[in-house]
């Protein structure tokens, strides 16, 4: 059946998105840094586009940038609306900007949220080549499916995703300014 908005054939893109999107990160990246120098722009051109070949060539890696490239454009998507929404109720750039920067809670929440959605993206694209779910494996011994099922059991992830938040909980709560 034909929809108004069928983005199925996409899929087919990725890795061209994948591309591009390493490219221009990348320069733009190099370009506001400049490493090299100031006259090095054609070096930051050909570093950009091998990182951005390196993407496509290395397995999984167009799977992960496609996953994580929606992700990551709602979270800013959600944080220009929040800041909009401040601006819109009268509060001057320079304070907004000056709150943010300075107010370590902010910074690293959103450090860890971006390292959490990087976490859950790696589980989704490399997860199952790390640990298969299949049941017809012949060559799977009993200790290594034993591994995988303490490893991977939901209550030791929630655990550990506690006790990281815990971690960093504490390390915001005694720094000192």
């Amino acid at each position: 059946m034909a929809t108004l908005l069928d983005v199925g054939l996409l899929h087919f893109f990725n890795p061209l998105f994948a591309f591009l999107l390493v490219f221009v990160l990348a320069y733009a990246i190099l370009i506001k840094t400049q490493p090299f120098g100031e006259e090095k722009v054609a070096v930051y051109a050909w570093i950009s586009v091998l990182l951005a070949l390196l993407t496509l060539a290395v397995p999984g890696l167009v799977d992960f940038v496609g996953l994580a490239a929606p992700y990551f454009t709602v979270m800013a998507i959600v944080f220009f609306l929040f800041v909009f929404l401040f601006l819109a109720m009268g509060v001057k750039g320079g304070t907004l900007s000056d709150y943010i920067v300075g107010d370590k809670v902010i910074l690293w929440g959103a450090f860890v949220a971006g390292v959490l959605l990087l976490i859950f993206i790696f589980s989704q694209v490399f997860g199952p080549a790390v640990a298969p779910d299949t049941d017809e494996t012949v060559d799977q011994t009993e200790l290594n499916k034993s591994i995988k099922d303490i490893i991977f059991h939901p209550t030791l992830m929630g655990v550990v995703f506690v006790l990281i938040l815990m971690a960093f909980a504490v390390r915001l709560l005694t720094y000192a300014e």
